[in-house]
């Protein structure tokens, strides 16, 4: 092609007559294959500046390259385009503004292309105090259904309108929401929201030293934001907020399947909430809360199926409420409070348990599997004494696949549990596997196909290769 010529130059070249007075063809009339032959010329840059002169060329540069003709496109303030033909007009365009100050003078840039661009725009992230100086860009952005608005710890700042007719998840955290009283949010589409140390403040009954109080919650903010998603919400995040308000909700959420709460305690508040979902809710993830409201609750959780629990208070009374559907049970750092010791209730549905990291006290685990042997297909223990736990086992598990064992003392019970399974274990994963003699394993386990093991004697190990399936794998590590 002879000397490189810029992009940004060429463009600029007005083409002369010829002899005939007629202006010679311009590029865009050009057969393809000698237009390709050009383009294979060009590095990659210079072929994306070809393809922001017009429509046409963006269209034919797009068939020959199909870099440029990506369908999911992430952004940041660094690569925004200046020409919004850079672009296909069906193209996802996902914008983070996390690494640019409110004060930057790229911000007139951003107005401008959110002004042409925001038709693109699906994904939305950064903070309270930018989005706010472009919220007329992007309020009106028919496909954005993603936002993340994050804050700094310790400095909320306020943010004025996130309530996005389109959105489908939204990410709240450490912002300050000033919600009028009688405000009406509008989220039609809402499915995921997410509310993280959000502060949820009437901006004229409160007065300043309120409105400087973090982690409080008006109550009307919540209620006013679940209204607004009540018919479409399916998972609810409250990670420390005041739950208060929700006594005035008195409606359902007919869609919320998925519900987790973190450091958000009132005890009216939580009844008011699980009333709300009782007939949708399947699962529940609640951290260091403290629910001894949940021991005079009398309302059933209809559809509940898993519970996932850490760090709680009195956190196994709700297991009552959902007995008859519970399938899965995650029970971490649980104490002397939180146990299943008195717990006689069956759990007929109950497939599998985790239980994770005893903080002194027993949880009565030998119970829990007591109570849902007959359905018990997975059990997973990490760091529980298991002579305290089940040193006798005197039932039998014959729906129980999968055994895994790791960090416990008194690894003796694990051949009880493995007597107890004999007929329907398939996978164990111990980090030991000690027994006093080799002929204790005197029974055969015919599905047992995987085996992980740690510390193991040789004359331990062959006899348990003997018992097991023709062609079980044994993994050994140290």
């Amino acid at each position: 092609m002879g000397d490189e010529v810029e992009m940004d130059e060429a463009a600029n070249i007005i083409p002369l007559p010829n002899d005939n007075g007629i202006p010679p063809r311009g590029m865009i009339d050009l057969p393809n294959e000698i237009f390709d032959k050009i383009l294979n010329q060009l590095r990659p840059k210079e072929r994306g500046k070809v393809r922001i002169l017009s429509r046409s060329l963006r269209s034919r540069v797009n068939s020959m390259d199909p870099r440029y003709n990506r369908y999911k496109i992430v952004l940041t303030m660094e690569d925004l385009p200046e020409n919004q033909l850079f672009y296909e007009d069906n193209a996802e365009v996902e914008l983070d503004l996390y690494k640019i100050e409110h004060d930057d003078p790229k911000m007139v840039k951003l107005a401008k292309w959110l002004e042409k661009s925001s038709h693109r725009l699906t994904k939305l992230k950064g903070s309270p105090i930018v989005l706010n100086q472009v919220a007329n860009g992007y309020i009106a952005a028919t496909r954005l259904i993603n936002m993340e608005i994050m804050g700094q710890k310790f400095n909320h700042r306020a943010l004025d309108n996130p309530w996005v007719p389109s959105l489908h998840t939204l990410w709240l955290e450490c912002v300050d929401l000033r919600i009028s009283s009688g405000q009406t949010i509008n989220l039609p589409n809402l499915k995921v929201l997410h509310l993280r140390d959000v502060v949820m403040l009437n901006p004229i009954a409160e007065n300043a030293a309120a409105a400087n109080k973090k982690l409080k919650t008006d109550n009307l903010g919540l209620v006013n934001i679940l209204k607004g998603c009540r018919t479409t919400l399916e998972f609810l995040e409250l990670y420390t907020i005041d739950i208060s308000g929700i006594v005035h909700f008195g409606q359902n959420l007919p869609k919320l399947k998925e519900l987790k709460l973190v450091r958000s305690n009132d005890e009216d508040g939580l009844k008011a909430l699980f009333e709300a979902c009782k007939t949708s809710l399947e699962k529940l993830v609640h951290q260091e809360m403290v629910l001894h409201c949940l021991e005079d609750f009398s309302t059933h959780m209809e559809c509940l199926k898993r519970i996932e629990t850490d760090c709680d208070i009195n956190g196994i009374t709700l297991i009552k409420k959902c007995a008859s559907t519970l399938e899965y049970l995650d029970v971490k750092s649980f104490d002397g409070a939180n146990n299943f010791l008195g717990f006689d209730t069956p759990l007929p549905a109950l497939k599998s348990i985790k239980a994770c990291h005893s903080r002194g006290g027993r949880l009565g685990l030998g119970r829990l599997v007591a109570l849902s042997c007959q359905t018990l297909e997975t059990l997973c223990i990490e760091k529980i004494n298991l002579y305290h736990e089940m040193r006798i086992i005197s039932f039998q598990l014959p729906c129980l696949k999968t055994l895994r064992i790791s960090k416990c003392e008194g690894e003796e019970p694990v051949i009880q549990l493995l007597r107890a399974s004999q007929h329907s274990i398939e996978t164990l994963v111990t980090e030991s596997l000690t027994c006093r003699f080799p002929s204790s394993i005197d029974f055969d386990m015919p599905n047992l196909k995987f085996v992980t093991v740690g510390l193991c004697k040789r004359d331990v190990m062959h006899t348990l290769q003997t018992r097991c399936h023709p062609d079980v794998r044994i993994i050994r590590y140290r």
